[in-house]
This record gives C-alpha cells, structure tokens and sequence, in this order.
C-alpha cells in the first residue's frame, strides 16, 4: 500500500510538473507569435513606406522629363529666333552642329545628340515588371 501510495504522489508530482512545463511553453509560443506578428507589421510599413517613395520619384522622374522636354523646346525657338553673324535668322542652314543635329535628323538612333536615351535607359522607376 505504501508503495502505491508513494507511487500515487510521484505521478500526481510528474503530472504537476508537466502542466508547468506546459504552460512555460505557451507563453514562449504566445511570446513569439507576438514578436512575429510585430516584425511582420515593421516590415508591411517599410514596405508601404518604400511603395509610396517609388510612386514619389516616379512623379519626380516624370515632372523632370516634362520640364527638360520643356526646355529643349524653348531653347530651339531661341536658336531659330536668334540672328546669326551671316546676318540671317536662325534656322538651320549650317548650323546643325551647333545643337547636335545631323542633316538627316529623324530624331532615331540619335541618343547620344538628345542626351536623353542615357536617362531613359537607366530609368527603372517608369517601366512596368
């Protein structure tokens, strides 16, 4: 009887400390999914974060094209508007060095006299994955 009885306590001891142990294990468990949860939050508002600073420099790169194609535009009229020292105005006639212009000039596979292919091509932000 005395070695049921001890036998008894020692199960009622091994069940005790199964049930603390059990619950040592829950509040780990609950702790990381709370941390997971967190870092998960962290990372969707860096993430958001980043997005809406891609769409910023996308509208940045796109006013910026606007603006130089703008310019470049401007700058042709003065050019034509300009007197020259042969006395005439503007135009083209001879002059087409002076704005990086061939006589053939149909403005393709001309890069490097518009300076602007070398923008586009590196302009990751305004073309679609």
């Amino acid at each position: 009887m005395k070695t049921l009885s001890l036998r008894f306590e020692s199960s009622e001891e091994t069940v005790g400390n199964c049930k603390s142990e059990l619950k040592e294990l829950n509040i780990e468990k609950e702790e990381r999914e709370k941390y997971f949860r967190e870092e998960q939050c962290k990372t969707i508002n860096v993430i958001e974060e980043k997005d809406a600073m891609i769409k910023h420099l996308e509208a940045t790169v796109s006013a910026t094209r606007l603006d130089m194609e703008s310019l470049n535009s401007k700058m042709e009229e003065l050019h034509v508007d300009t007197p020259h020292e042969d006395g005439g105005q503007g135009g083209d006639e001879g002059h087409e060095e002076e704005l990086g212009r061939d006589e053939d000039d149909d403005d393709e596979g001309d890069e490097e006299e518009s300076g602007t292919k070398d923008v586009e091509d590196r302009d990751e932000f305004s073309k679609e994955p």
